[in-house]
């Protein structure tokens, strides 16, 4: 992993380059451990926002039901998560607009992933 200092000019991910592995692959570590390799990384997402998305999950299902953002269509989620960052954007800080946003994006992609519409790993093109 190339760890040279970025200029000012470049972003962290321009000068992290992410070894030249693909998923499942075999690699070696710093101290000779091998495991498969996984562009998933648990660890960087940041523990406030999977409680938050928890939290919010949590209160859904106690005021609707389990699962109920199933019987909700992709296209009224992606309403709703753009309405709540609106109102966000807007100065309302009257409900959690960012959470609302996020869980309503969550359940659009699980429903775009299970549709066919969106594939299930994310493969970037410049990666």
């Amino acid at each position: 992993m190339t760890t040279k200092k970025p200029t000012k000019k470049q972003s962290r991910l321009e000068w992290v380059k992410p070894p030249k592995l693909r998923e499942g692959e075999t690699e070696t570590n710093a101290q000779g451990g091998k495991h498969s390799f996984t562009l998933a990384r648990y660890d960087a997402v940041p523990p406030v926002v999977l409680r938050l998305l928890a939290q919010c999950n949590g209160f859904g299902l106690r005021k609707y039901g389990l699962h109920n953002w199933k019987k909700i269509p992709l296209e009224e989620h992606i309403g709703h998560a753009m309405n709540h960052l609106v109102e966000w954007s807007a100065g309302d800080r009257s409900e959690p607009h960012l959470v609302n946003a996020l869980t309503r994006v969550a359940f659009a992609l699980t429903l775009a992933v299970e549709a066919g519409l969106q594939a299930p790993t994310y493969d970037h093109p410049e990666v």
